[in-house]
């Protein structure tokens, strides 16, 4: 990802991209976010603080907004979730629950099969 943002070649982007969207289209969005629980899982039992999973998925949130994907890039959105669902999912792991916000950003009880 650092590359497709740091890099001045052109030829070098358009390859980056479609390897990219290569590897990221082949995870579906339970995938990701059973790595999300899973984060949270193995995060907690090396006696770190789960937290530090939502912050993280907060900051590419706001990476997200300063530096849009481009147009290639943004395939993979199709099959991720977007991040606030996958922030209200790693709150309702890491809390049990989820606020109003989260509710909403999830689109259900978050009781969904897992």
């Amino acid at each position: 990802i650092l590359a497709l943002v740091a890099t001045k070649d052109v030829r070098f982007k358009r390859w980056a991209d479609l390897a990219f969207n290569q590897i990221m289209l082949g995870y579906s969005r339970e995938d990701e976010f059973l790595a999300d629980r899973l984060a949270v899982k193995y995060v907690k039992k090396s006696g770190y603080n789960p937290e530090a999973v939502i912050t993280f998925l907060e900051k590419l949130k706001q990476i997200q907004k300063e530096l849009p994907l481009r147009p290639l890039i943004a395939n993979y959105a199709r099959t991720h979730p977007y991040l606030p669902e996958r922030i209200a999912a790693a709150k309702q792991e890491v809390f049990g629950k989820m606020d109003f916000n989260d509710y909403i950003n999830r689109g259900g009880s978050g009781d969904e099969k897992r």
